[in-house]
C-alpha cells in the first residue's frame, strides 16, 4: 500500500542531505535564539567581492524639548471687619476705616509657562510665571518668575528673577502674599544661583541685587529731625547661602542667610529730594530656619528668622533708622510661622498656622511706628472635580503701633481684622 506523502518524504530526505554536505553548513553560525530564521535553515554566506559595510557614526541623541502651560485660575470673595486691612491680599491692618467690607478679586490667578531641553549631559529649563497683583490695582499683570536654568551632573545654574534662598517656604493658605509681613520674610529678585546636591543634602549660594526702591521697604526718622529718607538701590551684591538635608523623603531642613549692605538716602531739610545731604550705606543680615516635617496624614511646617534691617518683609518693611543725631542705626526683628497641614483622604486638607513678626520697639530713642504685626488662620479645602477646588479660610490679623507722642510707653495702639474667604481655584 503506498501513501501519496511518500513522494514528498523522499523529495524531502534528499534535499537535507545534500544541505548537510554543503560546507556553508558547516562554516556559519546558527542564529541566535529569537532569531527570525529558523535554527535548521543557515543563512547565506556573504558575497566573497562585497566589501564589510562601514559602522554608522555615533549621532547623539537630539534634544528632547518640552513645552508646558500651567498656573490657576483664581476667584475669591472675602467679607472682613475693617476697610484699614490691605486688600486684596492681609498682611497689615490699618488704624482706620473698622468698617466691614466685602469684595471680590481675582487676583490670585497665575499664569505660567515652562520650557525643558534635555541633552546629552545637560537639562536646560526655563519658566516665566505671571499673576494680576501689579501695578496701581489688584488686576494688572506682573511678572512673578522669570529665569534660565542649566543643570548638569555637577550642579546647576540659575539665572534671573526668582526666590531668594532665604524665601522658598509658606504656610499653607490662600493668603497672596504668604504673609509677607507676618513672619515670613522673602522676596523674589534677579539674581545669580549656584546648586549641588549630594545624597540628602543640597547647597545653594548666590547673589542678587539689592532692589529696595521698590517701595516694600521704610526708612524711620527721628521727627526732631523733620527731614525725609528713602532707601536707593545698592550697586553692591548681596550673598546668600542655604544647605538643607532631605528628611522622610519628602520633607527637608534647611538653614538660610543673606549678607550685604542697603544704601540709603537722606535730606534733614523738609520737602527736599533725599539724598541732597546724605548717602550712606547699612549692613544688612537674614538668617533663617526652614523645615517641613511630613507625619502622615500630617505636615508640620516652619520658619524661624532673625534679621539686621532686613528690609522688605522683615520689620513689617522698616528698614532702618536715622537717630537724632543723623546716625544711621540698623532695625533688628524677628518672627516666625508655624504650620499644620493635614489630608483627610485624597480630596481634602484642613490647616492652621500662627505667624508673627516682631521688631525693636525704639532705636537709639527713637519709637519704631509699627511694633508688631500678627495673624492667625485656618484653612479648609476640597477638590469637588479634578483639578477644580473649593476653599474656605479664616483668618485673624492684628497690627501694633507705637502710642502717639505724650502717650504713656506701655499703651500701644492696636488695629485688628477678621476676614473670611471663600475661594474657587481651577488648576490647569
Amino acid at each position: 500500500m503506498t501513501s501519496p506523502s511518500l513522494p514528498r518524504a523522499l523529495r524531502g530526505a534528499a534535499l537535507l542531505g545534500l544541505a548537510l554536505t554543503s560546507p556553508s553548513a558547516w562554516a556559519e553560525e546558527p542564529p541566535p535564539t529569537g532569531s527570525s530564521a529558523p535554527a535548521s535553515v543557515p543563512s547565506a554566506p556573504p558575497s566573497e567581492s562585497a566589501p564589510e559595510p562601514e559602522a554608522a557614526p555615533l549621532v547623539p541623541e537630539a534634544s528632547r524639548l518640552k513645552l508646558t502651560f500651567g498656573g490657576f485660575l483664581t476667584g475669591t470673595m472675602s467679607y472682613d471687619t475693617n476697610r484699614g486691612a490691605s486688600r486684596p491680599y492681609l498682611h497689615q491692618v490699618g488704624s482706620g476705616g473698622t468698617e466691614d467690607v466685602l469684595f471680590f478679586d481675582a487676583a490670585g490667578t497665575r499664569l505660567n509657562v515652562g520650557l525643558e531641553s534635555h541633552g546629552d549631559a545637560v537639562v536646560g529649563r526655563g519658566l516665566l510665571e505671571l499673576d494680576f497683583l501689579g501695578g496701581e490695582g489688584p488686576f494688572s499683570p506682573r511678572i512673578r518668575h522669570a529665569y534660565a536654568e542649566l543643570e548638569t551632573a555637577l550642579g546647576s545654574i540659575r539665572l534671573g528673577q526668582s526666590w531668594t534662598l532665604i524665601g522658598q517656604h509658606f504656610p499653607t493658605s490662600f493668603n497672596l502674599d504668604g504673609l509677607f509681613l507676618q513672619g515670613n520674610p522673602h522676596n523674589r529678585l534677579p539674581q545669580v544661583t549656584l546648586s549641588r546636591k549630594v545624597g540628602p543634602l543640597e547647597a545653594s549660594a548666590g547673589v542678587f541685587l539689592n532692589n529696595a526702591r521698590n517701595g516694600s521697604a521704610t526708612i524711620v526718622v527721628d521727627p526732631a529731625l523733620a527731614g525725609s529718607a528713602s532707601p536707593g538701590d545698592n550697586a553692591s551684591p548681596i550673598y546668600q547661602a542655604r544647605l538643607g538635608v532631605t528628611v522622610r523623603q519628602t520633607g527637608f531642613v534647611a538653614v538660610a542667610a543673606a549678607l550685604g549692605k542697603t544704601r540709603v538716602y537722606f535730606s534733614p531739610t523738609p520737602g527736599a529730594d533725599a539724598g541732597a545731604a546724605f548717602d550712606s550705606p547699612v549692613g544688612m543680615a537674614l538668617a533663617t530656619l526652614d523645615f517641613s516635617i511630613p507625619l502622615a496624614p500630617l505636615t508640620l511646617s516652619g520658619k524661624l528668622w532673625y534679621a539686621a534691617s532686613g528690609g522688605y518683609s522683615a520689620g513689617i518693611g522698616q528698614l532702618a533708622v536715622i537717630d537724632a543725631s543723623g546716625e544711621l542705626r540698623q532695625l533688628r526683628s524677628r518672627g516666625g510661622w508655624l504650620d499644620v497641614a493635614m489630608s483627610l483622604g485624597h480630596q481634602a486638607k484642613v490647616s492652621a498656622y500662627a505667624a508673627v513678626d516682631d521688631p525693636e520697639d525704639r532705636v537709639e530713642g527713637v519709637a519704631i511706628p509699627i511694633a508688631r504685626n500678627l495673624t492667625l488662620g485656618a484653612t479648609t479645602s476640597y477638590e469637588v472635580m479634578p483639578k477644580f477646588i473649593l476653599g474656605l479660610e479664616g483668618q485673624y490679623a492684628q497690627t501694633r503701633y507705637a502710642p502717639p507722642a505724650g502717650t504713656p510707653a506701655p499703651v500701644r495702639a492696636e488695629a485688628n481684622a477678621l476676614r473670611l474667604s471663600l475661594v474657587a481655584q481651577y488648576h490647569l
